[in-house]
């Protein structure tokens, strides 16, 4: 990657970083920055593309178990298992197994983690009368109320 300034980190070049587990600790270099922190367009391009490298390389590296797909889904939890799997209702079993990303059954199901200000606004698309493509999923209120009308 070259020599990239990283200030006050005392950092020149992320290639010298140490790995854990063979992941390079470069990728979390961003996290490490304090907000205060000006970074330049070239070199925040830069790190953006070693992370992206970093998500390639694990989305075609094989889950050798349910365990480590629970582990992924982990630092995704709003939404894992939050839904009932279609093909599990439908067929009775799931062609992915443990590591569907949805639940097989009420006993999996978890509550939804929402934003506080969740569906308290209404859905332009809705406001307006058009259908909205992303129905139940919407993150806005499909309702409309009298002054939630649009004026004309």
């Amino acid at each position: 990657m070259g020599n990239l300034p990283y200030f006050g980190l005392g950092l020149r070049n992320l290639d010298s970083l140490p790995t854990a587990g063979g992941i390079s600790l470069a990728a979390h270099v961003p996290a490490l920055l304090p907000k205060s922190i000006n970074v330049r367009e070239s070199t925040l391009r830069a790190v953006k593309e070693e992370q992206e490298r970093g998500v390639k390389r694990a989305r075609e590296e094989d889950d050798h178990d349910a365990g480590e797909a629970r582990k992924k889904a982990a630092s995704h939890p709003g939404y894992y298992k939050t839904e009932l799997c279609n093909k599990w209702e439908e067929q009775g079993q799931c062609p992915y197994g443990p590591k569907c990303q949805f639940a097989h059954g009420i006993e999996e199901l978890r509550p939804v983690l929402r934003h506080p200000k969740f569906k308290t606004e209404i859905c332009r698309l809705v406001a307006n009368g058009y259908k909205c493509p992303y129905g139940h999923r919407c993150h806005f209120r499909h309702s409309i109320e009298g002054d939630d009308v649009p004026v004309l």
